[in-house]
C-alpha cells in the first residue's frame, strides 16, 4: 500500500492489523521506518487517493476514515472499496480488471 501513489491501482490484505499497536509495526516482516511519521498505512492510502484502492481484509481495527475522507473530498469514493473480510482471488482480479477499463 505504501507504493501505491506509483500505481495504477492497489489492492491490499490489510491482515486484520491493528496499527495502534507498536509490537505489530515493529514486526520483522514489516520494517519501515516511520512509518507513524506519515499517519502509518493511512498516510501512503492517502497520497494515492485518485487511484482505485481495494482495502481487503481490514478487520475492525486497521484504519480507513481518513483514507474515506481523502477519497471524499476529490469525488472519487467510487475508487475506494474497503471490505473488513478477505476477499476470494477472482473477486480480487474482477476488481483490477474493472479498475483498469
Amino acid at each position: 500500500m505504501l507504493a501505491a501513489p506509483a500505481a495504477g491501482a492497489v489492492v491490499a490484505d490489510c491482515g486484520q492489523m491493528g496499527v495502534s499497536s507498536d509490537e505489530a509495526l515493529l514486526a520483522p516482516d514489516l520494517f519501515c521506518p516511520g512509518l507513524r511519521n506519515i499517519g502509518t498505512f493511512e498516510g501512503g492510502a492517502i497520497l494515492a487517493a485518485s487511484h482505485p484502492l481495494l482495502l481487503h481484509n481490514a478487520g475492525g481495527d486497521f484504519p480507513t476514515e481518513a483514507i474515506r475522507s481523502a477519497y471524499r473530498a476529490i469525488g472519487a469514493s467510487d475508487k475506494l472499496r474497503v471490505v473488513a473480510s478477505r476477499l476470494p482471488e477472482a473477486e480480487l482480479v474482477r476488481w483490477v480488471s474493472q479498475s483498469n477499463q
